[in-house]
């Protein structure tokens, strides 16, 4: 049933059924370096193209299988400054989902959440999964020790009603992909929900 569901979808988002079952998901937070370190750690092609200075905005394509079926999701990862928030409303359209990322060791991080979720629920009307993700991006040598505990974020995953991924140190890109796994069926879906009360 689900891989169905996911040809269906795959059909209708792609005029070549040929090409991958493509998923915008939007990377959120105030850290745009946090996260940038985490990915870089991850072993993903993140590009230093100059540019990215200027416009706030840097893709990251990731493939993924889904029961021997190729799926690409394109990260967009948005700079949290002050100066692209007139740029930010355009980078969300189009998203599948986002994750709202906080770094671990830094409070003002976390208590930025709900603001983030706000303003991506602002621009994107559509219902589309959104989740949270804590992350430590240094050793514990060269960083402020964690102050958010998981008990505490997964309290507010629970009270925004979102999942919660919770990275280890060193970070691990197997368990990454496992959560955007599940926010890509989370993805479909939200898109069946929606084509199936349209018809309605």
């Amino acid at each position: 049933m689900f891989l169905e569901i996911l040809w269906k979808l795959f059909h209708l988002s792609n005029s070549n059924p040929n090409d991958e079952f493509v998923c915008k998901i939007c990377l959120i937070s105030s850290l745009h370096e946090s996260i940038n370190q985490f990915l870089r750690f991850l072993k993903y092609d993140l590009s230093d193209h100059p540019a990215w200075s200027s416009v706030g905005v840097q893709y990251i394509p990731v493939y993924l299988e889904i029961e021997g079926k190729p799926v690409k999701l394109l990260l967009t990862l948005t700079a949290g400054q002050k100066s692209f928030d007139k740029l930010r409303p355009s980078y969300y359209q189009g998203a599948s989902g986002a994750i709202i990322f906080f770094d671990k060791s830094d409070r003002k991080s976390f208590d930025s959440v709900t603001d983030w979720m706000e303003d991506f629920k602002k621009f994107v009307h559509a219902p589309v999964p959104i989740a949270l993700a804590g992350i430590s991006i240094k050793p514990s040598m060269h960083r402020e020790p964690d102050i958010i505990s998981s008990d505490e974020a997964q309290s507010l995953a629970d009270k925004l009603d979102l999942p919660f991924f919770d990275s280890p140190y060193p970070p691990s890109r197997n368990k990454f992909e496992d959560f955007l796994f599940q926010l890509t069926h989370q993805v479909i879906k939200s898109r069946t929900h929606e084509k199936d009360k349209s018809r309605s």
